[in-house]
């Protein structure tokens, strides 16, 4: 078997697992864009359904910070439940790096095509962000100026 049999065929679907505690936390068909071996490339789309965790999928449904903090509380314990959820809103194009700990997610809204920043799409403040940057990655970013 060459390396390329081992490579994912662009338009294939695969499904995408978050785990842990070895339990599914989501489950995401996407379609193969492009598997160099170095970088596998996946877009998702609105209309995808794929399976959440249920507090999740309330808190969006209804706004509620409790529904979204009790998944947090569920996450920790490993006691949640998973519903179908259709995705809405974004376009979303994802590249993951053979052995790196990190994943880059373009988000693009599904309408007009427009990229997302993250911050603007979570409400992440400039402060927060920079926060987590120099949390996640102190070696690079102690020498910038605060």
């Amino acid at each position: 078997m060459t390396d390329t049999e081992l490579l994912f065929r662009p338009g294939t679907t695969v499904v995408r697992r978050d785990v842990h505690a070895g339990r599914v936390w989501t489950a995401k068909p996407q379609r193969v864009v492009d598997d160099t071996g170095r970088v596998l490339t996946l877009a998702y789309w609105p209309g995808i359904e794929s399976l959440a965790p249920t507090s999740w999928i309330a808190s969006l449904a209804t706004g509620d910070d409790t529904a979204r903090k009790q998944g947090l509380a569920d996450l920790v314990v490993c006691t949640w439940t998973l519903g179908r959820y259709r995705w809405t809103g974004t376009a979303l194009l994802s590249h993951f790096l053979a052995s790196e700990w990190f994943s880059v997610h373009c988000f693009q809204d599904a309408t007009t095509g427009d990229p997302l920043h993250l911050m603007r799409l979570f409400g992440i403040t400039d402060d927060t962000a920079m926060r987590y940057i120099t949390t996640a990655n102190p070696e690079r970013t102690s020498a910038l100026p605060r």
